[in-house]
């Protein structure tokens, strides 16, 4: 009986000592992969650095849009205040641009407006027995018809409206922004905010 007794206690330690060893394992295995994560990282943002520097040379300026994109389910969170510290920590100067209207007008003819025309299947599986069509919100088309306005590459007009990614008619639209700012020192008018009517 005394025995059983005094052998009770120490499998208790050795229990606690376990249940301990694991929790600190635990914890070690957690600050590694943190570590791991912040390499990994730091070695993807030097990557893409140096690529930058062999497209586009050592005098590259960085525009990005002032727009900041909330979380959103279902959608992978976009860089923006981090991309911009990262680049300006390895040198890059990076400056801000408003969005407004940037991917609503033609960057061709400057006067036309871009509109959403192409149904596709409802990438929302569960949501395709309500709605099976959805309008794509990527390709856009101006809404611009006349002739003399969209040529190809040739000189020749385009037959029917030209289409545009969203994507790129944004920061083609941000380089003619740059441009104009570096010219006249104001933005094009099609892109800036209505003034409220002053009384």
């Amino acid at each position: 009986m005394q025995a059983t007794t005094s052998s009770q206690p120490s499998t208790n330690n050795s229990r606690g000592s376990l249940v301990g060893q694991r929790a600190a394992h635990g914890q070690l295995l957690h600050r590694k992969l943190q570590l791991l994560a912040y390499i990994y990282t730091e070695r993807a943002n030097a990557r893409l650095v140096h690529s930058l520097h062999n497209k586009f040379g050592d005098n590259m300026v960085g525009i990005m849009g002032d727009w900041s994109a909330l979380h959103r389910r279902f959608r992978e969170p976009i860089r923006g205040k981090g991309m911009c510290k990262m680049m300006r920590r390895h040198g890059l100067p990076v400056y801000l641009l408003n969005k407004h209207k940037t991917s609503s007008i033609c960057p061709k003819c400057c006067t036309g407006d871009l509109e959403k025309f192409l149904e596709v299947d409802n990438p929302c599986k569960w949501r395709r027995h309500e709605r099976p069509k959805v309008i794509c919100h990527g390709l856009l088309r101006c809404m611009n018809r006349d002739p003399a306005a969209h040529k190809d590459k040739h000189g020749k007009p385009l037959e029917g409206a030209r289409c545009w990614n969203c994507d790129m008619a944004a920061a083609l639209n941000f380089a003619h922004i740059l441009r104009s700012a570096r010219a006249t020192g104001q933005v094009p008018e099609q892109f800036r905010h209505a003034q409220p009517a002053q009384n």
